[in-house]
């Protein structure tokens, strides 16, 4: 049967499978059953799109109190508020179903595009939201399972492909001495959030973003001592010089200040064919997962 979830029973059971799933990406990971329900009902991290919703279902498939597959669907309005791409459209923002059930998850995907069909949406997205934590806005390559249903079903990975890196920060060094004369860092701290400016003299040559917090003020108890590296550049001219791996040092002696002990961020594929991936495994982070992004059907 096919239901609407409405009871704490129900809650922690879509709890379970939901960190079932976290726990295949990124051991550890993990939602509180609060927070997922607050996550039904809003999405307040998703700042542009969440305010175009007009409409959102979530939709189990429920056997002997378990829950097998469960989706969460979205629909966008169609005011001039709204993105041309995303009026009138539908999102499954994510759809889960445990290995070995796939029949579930085929069912919970028919209904899925059922409801879409009633809301009379010109367009299907599917993983353009996510889950709602960090790095889980598609399919990793970790579930399998979904993929191949979302494949075999006529969607198309559209969106792109990220590589998720991550590791332990205890064991790279404190920043040494400059690599070279007229060079430094500049940090701008927004509370969890810093900005380290590299600069020579008064040019800026490059610049590292970093989050020291990833529990959303102590919601996400799983996610402390996590840091994620939001950005990283260094001008062109002022490559291959050590300044890229000074500027990471900075950024992680103020995360490690910050309790963070681990550090987690996405590189596209372009970055890492230009020598990214290379790069960052001089720190001993190694990619964890792909993940591929902007699922769509157009043949609503």
């Amino acid at each position: 049967m096919i239901i609407v979830p409405s009871t704490s029973e129900r809650l922690t059971a879509l709890q379970i499978l939901i960190n079932a799933h976290l726990e295949m990406a990124i051991p550890g990971w993990a939602l509180p059953a609060e927070f997922v329900a607050e996550r039904l009902a809003r999405h307040p991290e998703q700042h542009i799109l969440d305010p175009w919703v007009i409409e959102r279902q979530t939709l189990l498939r429920v056997e002997a109190g378990r829950v097998l597959a469960a989706v969460h669907l979205l629909r966008y309005g169609n005011g001039d508020d709204v993105a041309p791409d995303y009026r009138n459209a539908g999102d499954i923002a994510w759809l889960l179903f445990a290995p070995g059930t796939e029949a579930a998850g085929h069912e919970l995907l028919v209904a899925a595009r059922q409801q879409m069909r009633e809301w009379g949406v010109r367009v299907i997205y599917a993983w353009d939201t996510g889950l709602p934590v960090p790095l889980c806005s598609g399919i990793p390559d970790a579930w399998p399972h979904i993929r191949r249903l979302f494949a075999e079903s006529g969607f198309l990975a559209d969106g792109g492909i990220e590589y998720i890196f991550g590791g332990e920060l205890a064991a790279i060094p404190a920043p040494a001495s400059a690599p070279m004369a007229g060079v430094s860092v500049c940090p701008a701290v927004s509370g969890v959030e810093t900005t380290f400016v590299l600069r020579h003299n008064d040019e800026h040559i490059g610049r590292c973003e970093c989050v020291a917090d990833l529990t959303q003020d102590g919601r996400l108890p799983a996610f402390a001592g996590w840091g994620k590296l939001e950005m990283l550049e260094v001008a062109a001219p002022w490559r291959n010089q050590g300044l890229g791996r000074w500027l990471v040092q900075h950024a992680v002696a103020w995360l490690r200040e910050m309790g963070c002990t681990r550090i987690a961020f996405s590189v596209t594929p372009a970055d890492d064919a230009r020598g990214a991936g290379r790069f960052y495994r001089r720190f001993g982070w190694e990619r964890w997962l792909t993940l591929e992004k902007g699922w769509v059907d157009r043949g609503v």
